[in-house]
């Protein structure tokens, strides 16, 4: 019997998926370190067929301290057999009508006499049969790329198994740069876009045969209404291709949709695009990162009768669909179900090659997909399980205005899930940190979805605990103690965690970060005489050190005032971060600003006289940085303030504030000043302006230390509601 492993209190048991057989007898795989079996292939194996017996050898060797030999099905072989792939022999075992149908990524784990079997369908069924095998039944664990346990056991034997699976997901994408090693998404069963993939991003045209390739999208993957049709290319022959708004078409980001001529250009670029790649079965045609969808008359006429924009779109995608149809019958056409366009239409349905991608971006993510703040969401994802056969879900799994920012949402990952499997969902998209190595707990997130995408029905507690423990060791109490903490403020606070946040938060406050600070001293301490794990502690450190030298000065000076114990001091803690930052190669921090320039900005501490309602890419400082060519982004809609500490009470005189007037045709905002930041007055009384500069002469002189500028409303050219921006603000006083 293959023992259990043991992680502190936690075992790991192997799965078993589908009725035991009648108990036989143990089958020897290996005795005293030495191979008791032979590993028989088809002749013909497929390269994946093949590169999974390589694995089983390499892995087996490392378990058992045996090389296991392979032979082909057409050789005599003597003793126990692990029969690896379709084959004469595993038709004979399982029965051809068995082998012959099963799945792509179905696969069975059975023993028969002396006879182990790991058989699945093409591509990949029989890698993941393999994997599966060294996973939850030998247990191996792949936690991240270079971090992998391996049990050590020379006697390694397998009782009756009876094992037959299908994936809860057809697709499954964890886009964090963690799972982006082909070998560690494979082996963790995921079939997602880095599987057809060069190193530099591009699109193979052939799959990698070792893996049995992957899920396959077309180059543009997703807002492709401008990969297929740019409107810096088009607009200006065919202004009829583009939105019509207010009556007058727009140099905008998306198409007319009801337009033949944009329906039969679309076509006939996807169809060169299918000839040139012919490994594509997913082609994405889907709406730009924008607002702005087409009013003609033609377009509004539709969705009016719909119930929501999507109806032209999906009028649309139908069409392309079904003419694609004609000669790719294989390919589906996939289109977003995203902000405008996420309501279901009342009466249109979806072809049966057409893919609905609902996306969850306005989602709180402290909270199950189907909880209390997120109904809209979870009745939309029900409708549209009412009327699609395939529907795929864009999730979201990081802070997207600071990749290293806390994002609690860990126990609500098996939740959402299962949510999606209950509602026919087959592919599942969770976007993290896809530009940069590094992130909160990217490691432990990438580990736990693709564990979770395999198989929903886990239990999630058990699987961040068996994680933890596995990956940090000595270090696991205080790190869960830490995951415990912040997940349990943020419930007991009813936080809204959006994938665009920033301060306040519940969860990053002196307080909470003077307490996660203290464990993660103690986690490293424990660790101290283990590099390797040691690493891995610091690289989860750094969450809560980006907290700290973002908020240094306001933090300490609250710590003394509360008998708090004193932080170190700022430049022990911005060396130590930097440092590893450096060393695992992170290169973004805050999207939109590389990191060097970014802990430039940090390191002159211009965030710690700079408050905002959030940030998206540029920091607050931006706005008070001298260069009004950089600019403070709040990432989202009025109203929005951002607060400047002047370090000393002043007698200010006037305020000059300049916005991005290329992006607005308006601004709304007021400004108000305050001693202690607890009573405000109003310094500049709410306006709107049109023009970038805008500078404010007080009536009379105010003393202030703390101006706060209220931006109410930012509108944009076609009188839309903008994400609010401040390129600069200067305070003038005596």
């Amino acid at each position: 019997m293959i023992p259990g492993r043991y992680f502190g209190m936690w075992y790991v048991l192997a799965l078993v998926i589908g009725a035991l057989s009648t108990p036989a007898l143990s089958i020897n795989l290996s005795v005293g370190g030495h191979a008791k079996c032979t590993i028989v292939i088809a002749s013909e194996a497929t390269p994946a067929e093949s590169f999974a017996a390589e694995e089983l050898v390499d892995y087996l060797k490392q378990v058992t301290g045996a090389t296991v030999p392979v032979a082909t099905e057409d050789k005599k072989v003597t003793g126990p057999r692990i029969v690896i792939g379709p084959n004469h022999l595993s038709r004979s075992l399982l029965g051809r009508e068995v082998v012959d149908q099963l799945g792509a990524e179905e696969f069975v784990i059975q023993t028969k006499g002396n006879d182990l079997l790991l058989v699945g369908g093409r591509p990949r069924g029989t890698p993941y049969a393999v994997y599966h095998f060294l996973d939850d039944i030998v247990g191996i664990r792949w936690w991240a790329p270079g971090a992998t346990y391996i049990p050590k056991n020379p006697e390694l034997r397998v009782d009756s198994l009876n094992i037959r699976y299908t994936p809860a997901f057809a697709y499954r994408d964890v886009f964090i740069t963690t799972a982006w090693d082909p070998d560690w998404a494979a082996r963790n069963r995921l079939n997602s876009r880095v599987l057809n993939m060069k190193p530099g991003g591009d699109l193979l045209v052939t799959p990698d045969a070792r893996h049995g390739g992957g899920v396959v999208y077309n180059a543009g993957f997703v807002h492709t209404f401008a990969h297929y049709i740019p409107v810096g290319k088009y607009f200006d022959e065919h202004p009829d291709w583009f939105p019509e708004i207010d009556g007058k078409r727009m140099k905008g980001d998306q198409l007319c949709l009801t337009n033949p001529e944009v329906v039969d250009f679309m076509v006939e670029q996807i169809r060169k695009e299918l000839k040139a790649n012919p490994g594509i079965g997913i082609v994405s045609v889907s709406q730009n990162d924008a607002l702005g969808n087409c009013q003609c008359a033609h377009c509004k006429k539709i969705d009016e009768e719909e119930g929501t924009p999507m109806g032209s779109l999906l009028s649309f995608v139908n069409t392309v669909a079904e003419r694609i149809e004609q000669d790719y019958p294989h390919v589906y056409i996939d289109t977003l179900a995203y902000t405008y366009t996420r309501r279901p239409p009342k009466h249109l349905r979806p072809r049966r090659n057409v893919i609905i991608r609902l996306c969850s971006i306005e989602c709180s993510f402290s909270q199950p997909l189907d909880g209390p703040d997120n109904q809209a969401f979870a009745d939309d994802l029900r409708g549209w399980a009412a009327i699609a056969d395939n529907i795929y879900i864009w999730d979201y799994v990081a802070t997207f205005t600071n990749f290293l920012r806390p994002h609690p949402n860990l126990r609500v990952l098996g939740p959402n899930l299962r949510f999606m499997a209950k509602n026919g969902v087959k592919g599942v998209f969770e976007e993290g940190t896809e530009v940069t190595r590094g992130g909160e707990f990217a490691e432990l997130r990438s580990w736990m979805l693709a564990r979770l995408m395999w198989n929903p029905e886990q239990d999630d507690r058990a699987l961040i605990e068996e994680f933890v423990h596995g990956y940090y060791g000595k270090a696991a109490p205080c790190i869960l103690d830490y995951i415990d903490m912040i997940h349990d403020i943020c419930e007991q606070s009813n936080y809204r965690l959006g994938y665009l946040v920033g301060d306040p938060q519940p969860f990053v406050t002196c307080e909470t970060m003077t307490r996660a600070e203290a464990l993660f001293q103690q986690a490293e301490a424990a660790v101290a005489d283990q590099p390797d794990v040691l690493n891995r502690v610091r690289r989860a450190h750094l969450s809560v050190q980006c907290m700290w030298v973002m908020h240094y000065d306001a933090w300490a000076k609250e710590a003394r005032a509360q008998g708090l114990p004193a932080p170190a001091p700022y430049d022990e803690i911005f060396s130590a971060f930097a440092r590893q930052v450096q060393a695992d190669n992170v290169t973004i921090i805050v999207p939109g600003r590389d990191v060097a320039t970014w802990l430039d900005v940090i390191k002159r501490r211009l965030a710690a006289t700079v408050r905002a309602s959030g940030n998206y890419g540029n920091m607050p400082g931006d706005a008070f940085d001298g260069d009004p060519q950089s600019a403070w982004n709040s990432g989202g809609f009025g109203p929005q303030w951002i607060q400047k500490d002047l370090g000393q009470p002043k007698t200010i005189k006037a305020i000059t504030t300049i916005f991005p007037m290329s992006y607005y045709s308006s601004v709304t905002y007021k400004i108000e000043g305050s001693m202690d930041e607890q009573h405000w007055q109003t310094i500049v009384p709410e306006k709107i302006v049109t023009t970038g500069t805008n500078k404010d002469i007080l009536p009379a002189p105010v003393e202030a230390q703390f101006v706060r500028t209220i931006i109410l409303h930012a509108a944009t050219p076609d009188h839309k509601n903008g994400w609010v921006t401040m390129s600069e603000q200067t305070v003038e006083s005596e």
